[in-house]
């Protein structure tokens, strides 16, 4: 008889105050989209190019042998800084479960998720790609899923890694205005 009291008292926080995280970006700090649809095409086209390239070349996360010319590739998220100079994306792979180690069915799939970040060129277009290895999430059984965690990642938890010396190794969430600014562009480009 007691669990039901815990259990309902759990739910109720978790609705009325666990929704709003303490990592939360404040709202006056959200980041809000500003470039064209055009824009965003011609980039994730390009973010695209640029994934097949190192999956070629065996580069990134791409380098286990489940990575090939047949490996599925989807621009989930784009993010843009005010400035337009600099984007950060999200980039989720689907393969067939018959290239895992532990061999799958040829009609079962899992669907991975990766974080990259760069610059771009004076004309909007994708500089140079770096992979961002703070979260890798794997073996997922639907695209929905694993875009919701990556999300979650990103702009809700980014700001709960530590260096040695308990500081936040990335300081804002990625929909964070400031984290255009911020640690996250000296440690990936010194």
């Amino acid at each position: 008889m007691t669990k039901v009291p815990v259990i309902l008292f759990c739910f109720v926080w978790y609705f009325a105050i666990g929704c709003n995280s303490p990592n939360d970006t404040p709202a006056n700090f959200k980041y809000h989209d500003t470039v064209s649809r055009s824009q965003h095409k011609q980039n994730s086209e390009e973010l695209k190019d640029s994934i097949k390239v190192l999956i070629r070349e065996k580069q990134g996360p791409f380098y286990p042998k489940e990575y090939d010319s047949l490996t599925e590739i989807f621009v989930d998220t784009i993010l843009y800084s005010p400035n337009n100079r600099k984007y950060a994306s999200f980039i989720i792979t689907k393969n067939s479960n018959d290239k895992l180690l532990d061999r799958g069915s040829k009609n079962e799939f899992h669907y991975n998720a990766f974080c990259f970040i760069g610059k771009l060129t004076s004309e909007s277009k994708i500089g140079d790609l770096t992979w961002v290895n703070a979260q890798i999430l794997v073996r997922f059984e639907t695209y929905t899923e694993v875009s919701n965690l990556i999300r979650h990642a990103y702009f809700r938890e980014i700001t709960t890694r530590t260096n040695l010396a308990g500081e936040s190794t990335f300081k804002y969430n990625f929909d964070d205005i400031r984290f255009w600014d911020g640690p996250v562009w000296k440690k990936y480009y010194k």
